[in-house]
């Protein structure tokens, strides 16, 4: 009885596992089509970055119904308690990123602004950088490696210069050209929000070592 019990709980962790990276997975396409929008203005992007999203959903409800489970009936203890309650916190995590970059493909596709191809440039730059932070967190989580955390750290701080040099530059288009400043708000949010993916990229990390090594340490950006 006692392993059959053991058995079922295991299967659990292990959907509860498949589930979170599958999320990541999708997240990290949404990212990628956010990207896209900003070079190729089509609203199919937009459209299939929600469609993505709604499957994000999806897979948010059913870790939450799945830790819930493992949590009231199979009494986890130590690890496997800070797994599975980790995996409520980062599937909460990825479902408000999958929303951050849908929001982001929804807003930017209706925009008319042309943006220069410097600060194009440096807007996928930076895209670029947290899709690798995506991807690197994703493995880390799948394959517990922690070496991931400082390489994700260092990604985060480019990420951030990169945001405030393309802020800069945004902000001195506005001053320059007062008619587009609808336009170019909405690109200066949608950094914004690339910004805190990269952020809550950061937390995902910290809260995987948490997991692994049960040393709480708090993120707070």
């Amino acid at each position: 009885m006692i392993n059959h019990i053991l058995s079922c709980y295991d299967k659990d962790l292990v959907k509860i596992r498949h589930s979170i990276v599958k999320m990541g997975l999708l997240v990290e396409e949404i990212i990628k089509l956010s990207a896209e929008v900003f070079k190729n203005k089509e609203s199919t992007l937009a459209d299939q970055a929600k469609a993505i999203d709604v499957k994000v959903n999806k897979l948010d409800n059913e870790v939450e119904v799945l830790a819930i489970e493992v949590i009231a009936l199979r009494s986890p203890k130590a690890h496997d308690l800070r797994e599975t309650i980790a995996a409520l916190k980062i599937a909460v995590i990825l479902e408000r990123m999958g929303d951050l970059a849908k929001n982001i493909a929804r807003k930017v596709v209706a925009i008319n602004y042309k943006i220069d191809k410097n600060i194009q440039d440096e807007i996928q730059l930076m895209i670029g950088v947290i899709i690798t932070m995506q991807q690197r967190v994703i493995e880390a989580y799948e394959t517990e490696n922690l070496e991931m955390l400082s390489l994700i750290i260092q990604d985060e701080q480019q990420v951030d210069d990169l945001y405030k040099k393309l802020r800069i530059s945004i902000e001195d288009k506005i001053s320059i050209n007062p008619a587009q400043t609808s336009d170019l708000i909405v690109i200066l949010f949608a950094l914004k929000n690339f910004e805190r993916i990269a952020d809550y990229i950061t937390k995902v990390a910290y809260i995987f070592k948490y997991v692994v090594t049960g040393e709480s340490k708090n993120y707070e950006h």
